[in-house]
């Protein structure tokens, strides 16, 4: 006789060990695809992050820890200083970070600074920032040997819509680009310093980082540029 039991809604039904034997069966197979799945996605973020570094870091206070009113070797760089707050806090210590807050939409302002490079090679530029409102952008431009600006411009820009007012009550998130995650993150941004437009490739870059023409708050904490291996996945 077999057995009857009674779930949380109230329903009864028969036990039978053959359903058992098969839930069971099911789930080895449910938990065998998961891990094969997680192995998956962790082999292919190790392939994105295992470029051979080639080079120490060429950022002068990569971490932003010395300075007085303005961190040392770098440029902080308005269109018009009415519109922006800057605020450097922390300063000497590991927390050290500075902050760029635009108070208006039609104006750009950049921390920024100028390395010497070597032509037809890759670099990674990685920025650990946090994206509180707005847009951002980290932008490499480049200028030949003899000091003028060439044709070289690398560009990542940075959306979140965190503070959004229509967000998530009358528009979904879904439809929004960017993020609503305002934590530290580090973004990276691969370069390769080649010749463009018939032009000779760059010898010195200026790296910035920092507002894109929007109402926007951004923190940066360190910044990295260093010479790579290709990546796996450039063309």
């Amino acid at each position: 006789m077999s057995q009857s039991f009674t779930s949380a809604e109230g329903a009864t039904g028969p036990r039978f060990p053959a359903d058992n034997n098969r839930k069971t069966e099911y789930m080895k197979q449910i938990m065998l695809a998961t891990a094969l799945l997680l192995v998956l996605v962790l082999s292919t973020g190790a392939g994105k992050t295992s470029t051979a570094r080639l080079s120490g870091n060429l950022f002068v206070n990569p971490d932003l820890t010395k300075g007085a009113e303005r961190p040392e070797g770098w440029q902080i760089s308005l269109m018009a200083e009415e519109v922006f707050n800057v605020r450097y806090t922390a300063k000497g210590s590991a927390e050290a970070a500075v902050e760029i807050e635009s108070l208006g939409s039609d104006y750009s302002g950049y921390l920024n600074q100028r390395v010497t490079v070597e032509p037809n090679s890759w670099y990674r530029v990685e920025v650990t920032t946090r994206l509180l409102k707005g847009r951002g952008l980290i932008w490499v431009y480049g200028y030949g040997a003899d000091g003028k600006q060439v044709f070289y411009d690398k560009r990542k820009y940075l959306h979140t819509f965190v503070g959004h007012p229509l967000v998530p009550h009358f528009v979904p998130k879904e439809y929004m680009n960017g993020t609503d995650d305002d934590s530290w993150r580090i973004e990276v941004l691969d370069i390769y310093t080649g010749a463009t437009k018939g032009q000779a490739p760059p010898v010195t870059l200026r790296v910035s980082a920092g507002v894109y023409f929007a109402t926007t708050r951004i923190m940066f904490k360190s910044l990295e540029i260093y010479k790579i291996e290709k990546p796996g996945d450039a063309q």
